[in-house]
């Protein structure tokens, strides 16, 4: 399968680009800082690298056009208000009016709030942790 991939180098990215690339995928990668890749996804033949980010519609359309599904991993830094999430999404559905053909999926993952290192309000904090217990139980 062809995979776009937008969030590459974040936190889930990381987790993401390995596991897909082990299952035998073949990925389109939009990165900012195509060094911040490793090594072995960098150099891998399954993987085409775009230089750009979600405001880089001409990137966004060239890996979801050539992808039979776009999975969305981007995420902020800090725990600020930000409109990140809503600006891939709304690029990635840009691209896919302009798709020619085959299927146009989308996978968005977020892990907003299961850091442990990201500050949080107390509620959240309280409910997160209750159902990741529940659900590693």
């Amino acid at each position: 399968m062809h995979i776009a991939i937008l969030g590459s180098t974040g936190i889930t990215g990381k987790e993401l680009v390995p596991i897909c690339l082990d299952a035998g995928h073949h990925l389109h990668l939009l990165v900012r800082d195509p060094k911040k890749l490793p090594e072995g996804v960098a150099n891998n033949a399954n993987v085409q690298v775009v230089a750009g980010d979600i405001s880089s519609q001409e990137g966004i359309n060239q890996i979801v056009h050539a992808s039979d599904v776009t999975m969305i991993c981007v995420g902020s830094p800090d725990n600020r208000p930000t409109t990140i999430h809503r600006d891939a999404v709304h690029a990635v559905l840009e691209a896919m009016k302009t798709k020619p053909t085959g299927p146009k999926k989308i996978v968005f993952i977020a892990s907003f709030l299961c850091h442990p290192k990201v500050d949080r309000p107390f509620i959240a904090s309280r409910v997160v942790n209750f159902f990741l217990g529940e659900i590693f139980k």
